[in-house]
């Protein structure tokens, strides 16, 4: 097994970072209310959106490159605030999905540990996307109520 060294992963993410700007497929994050079973074959459209007034996809702008001491390289986005306005429909989101642009390839998915409610137009949902540069797959997502 190769281990990568901090360089390596520090230009990968930069490179992925700005490969994804050239290309002009800006990273989208998108909630789902429908249960999945993740895997690596998974569409957007296999992602039941939400319908309530308001809800849009949301762009992912992530941060510079940083060394997260239990991690490695990782960059971290701004937080996205997800909230119904208008009339509520009440809602569980199961999970969110990123996708470059519009699709309909998704760039991953992840499902909660538990589903969230939003039950009217007073309830949020604050997710915020750890890329971490690393070939295991433990980038996340971490949510705020």
């Amino acid at each position: 097994m190769i281990t990568w060294t901090e360089a390596y992963d520090t230009a990968a993410l930069a490179a992925l970072e700005a490969a994804a700007t050239v290309l002009g497929a800006d990273l989208k994050a998108v909630l789902f209310t429908n249960p999945i079973s993740p895997n690596k074959s998974l569409v957007l459209a296999d992602l039941t959106q939400p319908t309530y007034t308001g809800y849009l996809a949301q762009t992912v702008v992530l941060g510079a490159p940083a060394r997260d001491p239990q991690r490695g390289i990782v960059a971290v986005a701004a937080g996205l605030t997800w909230q119904m306005t208008g009339t509520p429909v009440p809602t569980v989101i199961y999970g969110i999905g990123y996708t470059m642009g519009t699709g309909p390839d998704l760039a991953g998915v992840e499902v909660f540990n538990s589903p969230v409610p939003l039950t009217d137009d007073l309830s949020f949902l604050v997710t915020i996307l750890e890329y971490v540069q690393t070939s295991d797959g433990s980038s996340f997502t971490t949510i705020v109520q």
